[in-house]
Formats: C-alpha cells, sequence, structure tokens
C-alpha cells in the first residue's frame, strides 16, 4: 500500500511515463525505454518489478533461437533498464552504464526491422559498429540469428577510453571482434533526454535510502591534506573527477574524524550521501529542471 502511494505522489510531481496493460502497471522513466519495451513479444515482457536483475529467455524475438533479456528495476520499482544480455556474468564492475547501454542497442537491432533507420541512427548518434575493423555490413543485421549467434560466442570484452571516445570490444570465437565507439554523451548513453533524466535524479534523490554497510576505516597514512585541518581519502571517479567517492576528514589532535559539520556542507554533504552517518541531516535542495521549472524538496536522513 505504502508503495503504491509513492508511486502516485511521483506521477503527480514528475509525471513518470506509465503504461497499463490489464491489471498490471509498468513505470518508466523515458519514452525510448517504454517504446522498447512494448516492442518486445507479450510472452517476454516481465510486468512485476524485482529487487534484483531479472533474466528472460524470449523465443519469439529470432526465429528457433533464444534471446537472454535482462529487466532491472531501481529502488522506486520504476523500470530503468531492458536489453541483451551478452555477458555471461558480471566480470566487468563500475562500467554499469557502458554495458547497460551496448545491451539496449544489441536488443534494438534484434528487433529492428528497418536497417536502414538503424544505420541512419547509428551515424546520428555518432555511433560506430564494427566486425574485425570493418563496418558492419547490412546483411549481419538483417540476419538475426546470425547476429545472436555471434553474442553468443562471446568470450570476453574490453572497454577502452581515451579521454574522448569509448571502444568496446566482445571478443567472439574464430577470432572475431564485435566492436562499438562512441562518445560519452549522456543522453545517448542513458536513452534518456535532459529532462528525463531530471525527472530519474529528482525521484531517485526523494527516495533514496541507504543501506546499512560496514564502514571500513582508512589507513590514515594516505590521507591528503586539502586544506587547514580538513583531509580526503581518494576514492574512484566516474567519467569525470568531480564524479567521485571521496570521503571527508577532520583531523583534531591525533585523531581523524569523518566531516559532518555545518561549517563543512560541502564536504558533510558528500560524506553523508556515500556513507551511513551517526546523526540526524535534513538536506534542502533546488532544483533547476529542464524548461526552466524549478522543484524544491528536502531529503531527509533514511536508513533501511
Amino acid at each position: 500500500m505504502l508503495v503504491h502511494k509513492i508511486k502516485i505522489v511521483i506521477l503527480s510531481l514528475f509525471g513518470i511515463l506509465v503504461l497499463s496493460n490489464g491489471n498490471a502497471q509498468q513505470i518508466f522513466y523515458s519514452q525510448s525505454l517504454k517504446n522498447l519495451y512494448w516492442s518486445l513479444p507479450e510472452a517476454c515482457l516481465v510486468m512485476d518489478a524485482a529487487m534484483t536483475d531479472t533474466i528472460v529467455l524470449c523465443n519469439d524475438i529470432v526465429f528457433e533461437d533464444t534471446v537472454p533479456l535482462i529487466y532491472r528495476w531501481d529502488e522506486n520499482h520504476i523500470l530503468e533498464h531492458i536489453g541483451c544480455r551478452f555477458l555471461q556474468n558480471d566480470s566487468i564492475s563500475g562500467n554499469d552504464v557502458i554495458i547497460r547501454f551496448i545491451e539496449r542497442e544489441l536488443l534494438e537491432a534484434l528487433l529492428s526491422n528497418d536497417i536502414n533507420q538503424t544505420l541512419t541512427t547509428y551515424r546520428e548518434n555518432g555511433l560506430s559498429v564494427l566486425l574485425n575493423n570493418a563496418p558492419v555490413n547490412r546483411s549481419l543485421l538483417q540476419n538475426k540469428r546470425q547476429l545472436l549467434n555471434l553474442l553468443k560466442s562471446n568470450n570476453g570484452i574490453t572497454i577502452n577510453y581515451d579521454g574522448k571516445n569509448y571502444d568496446v570490444k566482445l571478443f567472439c570465437t574464430n577470432g572475431r571482434e564485435l566492436s562499438f565507439n562512441f562518445k560519452p554523451d549522456s543522453e545517448l548513453l542513458s536513452g534518456m533526454d535532459k529532462k528525463e533524466r531530471d525527472i530519474k535524479l529528482a525521484t531517485q534523490l526523494k527516495n533514496h535510502c541507504a543501506t546499512k554497510v560496514d564502514v571500513t576505516k582508512p589507513d590514515y597514512s594516505y590521507l591528503q591534506l586539502l586544506r587547514d585541518t580538513i583531509y580526503v581519502d581518494k576514492g574512484s571517479s566516474f567519467m569525470i573527477p568531480q564524479i567521485n567517492s571521496d570521503l571527508f576528514y577532520v583531523k583534531a589532535d591525533s585523531a581523524y574524524n569523518l566531516a559532518l559539520d555545518k561549517s563543512l556542507i560541502a564536504e558533510s554533504f558528500a560524506n553523508a550521501l556515500l556513507i551511513p552517518v551517526r546523526n540526524n541531516y535534513k538536506i534542502n535542495i533546488t532544483h533547476r529542471i529542464y524548461g526552466k521549472v524549478v522543484k524544491k524538496y528536502t531529503v531527509e536522513y533514511c536508513l533501511q
């Protein structure tokens, strides 16, 4: 009941896309994902939100063959990803956005009956798809079974980024390589426009609860002096240095304590987003959404 009420609030505030099928209901952040979902054969649709990834073996996309589909919902029970599962396991960590993008593009290719439109979309998006370093030919995109067999023979993957472009290679049998080259464009990788990304961010911030975890104390000898008595434990970054998992500490005498004080707003905010903190907090957010819309809301401390 509580989940249902939350959904109603989210829909009224942010206009998230909803489509109904009988008594079932599916909610989306983006128009493109909604279109992709309803392009699938009915037998392959999953209506109920799961708390973990759901793998479905679909027999109705490629004649006399099985396509492994992956569904993923977020903590708000909103479907945020569908794709063709080409990896046998989660061997590539820290590259979820890239993997999901490739999974989604592969599913689009398997579902498409308009090869000219597929190739036009690739050009418009600045996406190059290569087979053995040559542009992928029309026959591979037309022959869904051949493309699927190529994906099923995948036995490795590399993801390289040179600061300007991503180069993703799938290594298949007989020395074949299926490559994807593209720029780190947010709209391309997420499948959402600016307005849809704003809606997703606002929804997830408003309803986020941290999961209790054991925080490992850092090796204080590796802390870097930021200024005065403020030190930083450098974490990993995602795509740009400003998006990172840095933690901030205040040194008092010989002890180091996590920065959690109003006098250190930026450092305390960063810490509160990353780890369960010992005291309650409220964060007042002014969110300037695409289209000059301004939303104001408060995010409170919440621990599952």
